[in-house]
């Protein structure tokens, strides 16, 4: 507290005789409060001179306290930014950045092996609804892909995607590779009993052979009705010798696995079935063959099928129907059997030597 009466700086200086212009230069913030009725309370320093009596306030002590406090706020502000930007930060990367990197991840292995499982990621529950829906969509879709274009559609897939558009003009590719044809007996018998239930019938026997030729190194490619064609090719470490013995192989487990199926026994001893063929069971006629192949997408920008165009096709086709002629369940050519190990050769036998439609010279029939 410094006072100053009648020109004249009498308390807080020890020289009581400082002029007041040495006052005003006096090294802190004052407040003014004039007592002679000619000054407005609250005025500043600057209007100290030409008055009789005046009171000059020490406040530094409150503004140090208004600038720590100016600054505390300060603080405050940037550290709830920075706990609020984090927090959006995390929002965005959990709702944005990372459905999009798995869904980028989903494309990227879909372009690169469109065979590669996808495997199905658990997604938060914290995650939007329309994030999760976009994501699962696209998995499922990726899934579908795979499924209904097959091993023979790889090129396809990977040829569009890495053009970005859907071109069926594309040209096929030659392939050496062991073709299967089976179809399920008196199907249309089961139809007419089964009506509506004919397609559980058809799914379970598939799921039979799916399973035995995948798990043999072999590829479904097409299902037509009741019948399903099936491709075997060399690939890495299998060879064409291996992969004949794989096809025999897929052949003898399914029908090992339909002779001990529950449904399929189910669907058999339905009396809509017995009563129409007595003593019916669910048996199928396989042919198997080798030779060449285009392989390549089928179709229109209507609709696309992953096949292969090719006469050892329909040899194959043909091998199965003739199944039925012979009485056996599996009939193979010569061509086949000559792919054959050893071992596997001394299974088989020899039953005919024809010449099938569409075949100049003659050939050996084995089962």
């Amino acid at each position: 507290l410094a006072v100053q009466v009648l020109g004249s700086h009498v308390y807080g200086v020890v020289n009581a005789t400082v002029p007041h212009d040495d006052l005003r230069a006096f090294p802190m913030e004052s407040r003014v409060v004039c007592v002679d009725g000619r000054s407005n309370p609250g005025s500043s320093t600057s209007n100290v001179e030409g008055r009789e009596s005046c009171v000059l306030l020490d406040v530094r002590g409150e503004v140090t306290w208004d600038a720590q406090r100016a600054l505390m706020i300060e603080v405050v502000a940037v550290v709830m930014l920075l706990l609020t930007s984090m927090n959006f930060s995390a929002i965005i990367f959990r709702e944005v950045v990372a459905p999009v990197e798995r869904m980028a991840h989903i494309v990227a292995t879909l372009s690169r092996n469109p065979l590669e499982p996808i495997a199905a990621v658990d997604l938060p529950l914290t995650m939007s609804k329309e994030t999760r829906s976009v994501e699962r969509a696209l998995t499922t879709f990726g899934s579908l892909l795979q499924v209904s274009f097959g091993e023979a559609g790889t090129k396809i897939i990977q040829t569009h995607m890495r053009h970005g558009r859907v071109d069926h003009t594309f040209p096929g590719k030659l392939v050496q590779a062991i073709f299967g044809f089976c179809d399920i007996r008196n199907f249309t018998d089961c139809t007419e009993a089964l009506q509506g239930d004919v397609v559980k019938l058809v799914n379970t026997v598939a799921e039979i052979v799916h399973e035995a030729v995948v798990d043999n190194h072999g590829a479904p490619n097409k299902n037509i009705g009741d019948a399903f064609l099936l491709v075997w090719k060399p690939k890495g470490d299998l060879g064409l010798c291996q992969a004949a013995d794989c096809a025999l192989r897929s052949y003898i487990r399914t029908i090992v696995e339909m002779c001990r199926s529950k449904e399929l026994l189910q669907f058999a001893m339905l009396e809509s079935v017995q009563g129409r063929v007595p003593g019916y069971q669910v048996k199928m006629g396989f042919g198997l063959h080798f030779g060449w192949a285009v392989e390549g997408a089928i179709g229109s920008k209507r609709k696309i099928d992953a096949s292969y165009l090719s006469p050892h096709v329909n040899t194959a086709a043909r091998l199965e129907a003739a199944t039925k002629q012979f009485g056996v369940s599996i009939l193979m050519s010569e061509d086949i059997f000559t792919l054959f190990s050893p071992a596997v050769q001394k299974l088989c036998r020899i039953i005919d030597r024809v010449v099938l439609k569409g075949s100049a010279r003659p050939t050996r029939l084995y089962t």
